[in-house]
């Protein structure tokens, strides 16, 4: 049966990460299904990393600045093996950046029993030393 075209059109659109994820998903599938080939288990792959929480707001900004999970990620796995990264004692939130090619993510956040607690995400296009 035929889904009414008007609840279909105000369907939420998959988001920047979905869609990444759902690329990468064809993918696998597609390796295995039609080429008979072992998937990749890249970082394209990546799935999203348990214990951290992204409000909606937030992940709104991260569309509109076109940063995936998978970048917010990256930045606090960095943070937490190098150990570099900011501590602001008001609120005991954590800030830290990470470079990816071109681009230097920054993510805020506070840890708490259940993971990440994500507040805010940025990115430049610039080095800072």
């Amino acid at each position: 049966m035929r889904e009414n075209p008007e609840t279909y059109a105000m369907k939420k659109m998959p988001g920047l990460s979905d869609r990444r994820a759902n690329r990468a998903g064809l993918k696998r599938r597609l390796l295995r299904e039609l080429w008979n080939e072992s998937a990749d288990n890249s970082a394209e792959g990546k799935a999203q990393t348990a214990g951290l929480i992204i409000p909606q707001a937030i992940l709104n900004i991260m569309e509109e600045r076109l940063i995936l999970i998978e970048d917010v990620e990256d930045v606090l796995e960095y943070s937490r093996q190098s150990g570099q990264r900011f501590l602001n004692v008001e609120d005991n939130s954590f800030l830290a950046g990470f470079r990816k090619k071109n681009v230097t993510y920054w993510a805020r956040w506070t840890e708490k029993e259940d993971g990440a607690h994500i507040i805010n995400v940025y990115s430049h296009r610039m080095a800072v030393s």
